[in-house]
């Protein structure tokens, strides 16, 4: 199902040079999707990110929402979460550590997102569907993929003559029409309002599952 192993993913978040890396480019998508896609989800109850990470956006969000939590299959990027909420002196947040291909948590959340989390799997659909799964009735799913036609894909095909370059071995890039295809089944649902589109600036493309009831 994963593209990745678990030893993958520590072994990135052991490698502090590369998280340096990878942390600056983040460190500007976070500041960009806070005061726009992320702005009108600042003070929801719950706010849920698979695949955390060091949880740097949630960190960010803790100071509105009443609680933050992050799920992340990498014991490594949960004991770096930790550190991270520890140093910032957050205390409303909560840790999992779970696999997004079969979640066991039954908790629901106003806002479930990821960014760079739905490329490693060879399925999409089974990780998307999960985070609708724990979306509550008149919350809001938000997903963003890797766009195909940018430099995040020139960046990964050059990575193919140095490894060096990019942190996993394979995934998956993405056009708003491959998209659309993954999740076409969602437009025939009426409880499910969805819009996707891409995001330029990032190289992204944003998927958002509206709960309707």
């Amino acid at each position: 199902m994963s593209m990745n192993t678990a030893n993958d993913w520590d072994q990135f978040w052991k490698n502090s040079n590369l998280q340096k890396i990878i942390y600056l480019f983040r460190k500007f998508e976070i500041f960009y999707y806070l005061n726009t896609i992320l702005k009108k989800f600042k003070k929801v109850d719950s706010f849920c990110e698979l695949g955390c990470g060091s949880s740097i956006l949630l960190s960010k969000l803790s100071k509105n929402v009443k609680k933050v939590v992050g799920i992340d299959y990498s014991s490594s990027a949960l004991k770096a979460s930790k550190n991270f909420f520890n140093s910032k002196q957050v205390a409303n947040f909560e840790l999992i550590q779970d696999d997004v291909t079969k979640l066991k948590t039954k908790k629901k959340f106003d806002v479930v997102f990821s960014n760079g989390l739905v490329e490693h799997f060879s399925d999409p659909l089974i990780v998307i569907d999960n985070h609708v799964k724990i979306t509550k009735k008149g919350g809001s799913t938000i997903i963003l993929v890797p766009l195909k036609h940018s430099f995040k894909y020139i960046w990964f095909l050059l990575s193919k003559i140095n490894r060096k370059l990019w942190p996993w071995p394979d995934q998956i890039f993405f056009t708003t029409n491959s998209m659309k295809q993954i999740c076409k089944e969602y437009y025939n649902n009426k409880k499910l309002n969805i819009s996707i589109k891409n995001i330029w600036l990032t190289a992204n493309v944003l998927l958002v599952v509206k709960k309707t009831v």
